[in-house]
């Protein structure tokens, strides 16, 4: 979905290539869609419809200042309706009200994060037998198999390469989108 993001805020601002720009903004969605996740397939289309409506909003109000609310009230209301109908949402997605047991193991990795925070437990080796992920399980009361990795990939890289690895993500990011920016303004 981040992929969708760039390829489309590239394809909003550039002249030469915005054809290319929006196939690859296409292709990242079938990605998303072929990849067969509900969830991911579920926010990919909200955020298309944020778009739509953003786009809706740019046409159609002139004003800079008059758009900032609209978008913020658009925001606001999709948040509320996402909140309000959390039962279809999770029904939808085919999940429980825990996500599929998936709350549990979060809350455990990060109490287990907690005892290295700053490096992690190294890249795949948290969940191993015998090591920290055993814990996990046996708090839990489930077979590895049925937790092998923590169903989030923030709270996976803050296991494995502590709060240095998930900064120099965050940074690595935040470098991405603004070079993207720039460069769809250029």
């Amino acid at each position: 979905a981040i992929g969708f993001l760039v390829f489309t805020a590239l394809a909003r601002g550039a002249r030469k290539r915005k054809s290319l720009y929006i196939c690859f903004s296409g292709l990242c969605a079938a990605l998303v869609y072929l990849s067969g996740s509900a969830t991911c397939i579920f926010i990919l289309f909200g955020l298309v419809v944020l778009r739509l409506c953003h786009l809706f909003i740019e046409r159609h109000v002139s004003s800079v200042r008059s758009r900032t609310p609209l978008i913020l009230l658009v925001l606001v209301l999709s948040i509320a309706i996402f909140v309000w109908n959390w039962d279809a949402v999770l029904t939808v997605l085919g999940k429980s009200e825990d996500l599929t047991h998936r709350t549990g193991i979060w809350g455990a990795v990060i109490l287990m994060v907690m005892d290295k925070p700053l490096l992690g437990y190294g890249y795949g080796g948290f969940w191993v037998y015998g090591g920290p992920a055993q814990t996990v399980w046996e708090v839990l009361g489930v077979e590895p198999q049925d937790a092998g990795y923590a169903h989030n990939g923030y709270l996976q890289l803050l296991a494995d390469c502590g709060i240095t690895g998930l900064a120099l993500l965050f940074g690595l990011l935040f470098t991405v989108v603004r070079d993207a920016w720039r460069f769809s303004m250029e």
